[in-house]
C-alpha cells in the first residue's frame, strides 16, 4: 500500500534500500523510447541527421535538460486522447484504457508494495515541476492537499493479465465547482505500477497534477 513518510523515515529507508538519487541513475534504468520522449516533449532532437542517438546520449541529454530545468513544450489545445495513449505504453506494449477495464476491484491485498521512495524516483525523473526542494516538503504541494481534504475518492485497482503491470484508478472532486472543465462530475485519473515497485507511468487532467 502507498505509504507517505517524514522526510527523515524517507531518507532513512531510502538508505536502507541503496537508493540513492543521483541524476545519472534516474535516468540509466529507463528505455529509449521513454528517453526519446522525454527529451522529445522539451524540444531536444533525438537523431543526428537521421540516425538514431545511442541510449548513452540520449541519458546524457535528459540529465542535462534536468539540470537546466528544461520544461515540457506543450501546446494548448494539446489532445489529452494521445497523452492518454502515451502513458499507456510500456516495454511489454501498451496497456487497456481505462475506461475500457470492467473488473476494477477495491481489494487492494494484491497491489505491489509502493512507498514514498518509489513515487520520489518517478516524480524527479519525469514531471518537470517536482524538485527535490518542493518533495522535501511534500505536504505544502496541491495534491497532496486534495488528497488530505478528501477530494481523491473511489480507489480502484487491477492487474492486467499476462503482464506485470497494474493500474491504481481515482477519481478527484473538483476544488471550487461542482463538475470540471469536462462538465464531469470528477477528474479521472490513474497510476501504473510495475510489480518490481516502480512507477511505470500516472495521468490526471487535475491541474494539480498527479494526486497522489
Amino acid at each position: 500500500m502507498l505509504s507517505l513518510e517524514t522526510g527523515s523515515e524517507f531518507g532513512r529507508k531510502a538508505r536502507l534500500r541503496g537508493i540513492v538519487f543521483k541524476m545519472a541513475e534516474l535516468f540509466e534504468g529507463r528505455n529509449v523510447a521513454w528517453l526519446k520522449e522525454y527529451l522529445t516533449k522539451r524540444g531536444i532532437q533525438v537523431s543526428d541527421q537521421g540516425r538514431a542517438k545511442r541510449k548513452e546520449k540520449l541519458v546524457e541529454l535528459a540529465q542535462k535538460a534536468l539540470k537546466m530545468k528544461l520544461p515540457k513544450i506543450v501546446e494548448e489545445d494539446e489532445d489529452l486522447a494521445k497523452v492518454i495513449e502515451e502513458r499507456l505504453e510500456t516495454d511489454r506494449g501498451r496497456l487497456p484504457r481505462p475506461e475500457l477495464i470492467q473488473n476494477w476491484s477495491y481489494d487492494f491485498s494484491g497491489m505491489p508494495e509502493f512507498t514514498f521512495a518509489d513515487l520520489y524516483t518517478y516524480l524527479i525523473g519525469s514531471e518537470e515541476e517536482y524538485t527535490v526542494e518542493k518533495l522535501k516538503s511534500f505536504k505544502s504541494l496541491q495534491g497532496y492537499k486534495l488528497f488530505a481534504d478528501g477530494h481523491v475518492q473511489d480507489c480502484s485497482m487491477y492487474k492486467v493479465k499476462n503482464m506485470k503491470h497494474c493500474f491504481f484508478h481515482f477519481k478527484v472532486l473538483p476544488t471550487e465547482r461542482s463538475k470540471n472543465d469536462t462538465n464531469k462530475a470528477t477528474y479521472d485519473g490513474f497510476v501504473i505500477l510495475e510489480f518490481c515497485r516502480a512507477v511505470n507511468s500516472a495521468f490526471c487532467p487535475h491541474k494539480g497534477g498527479l494526486v497522489l
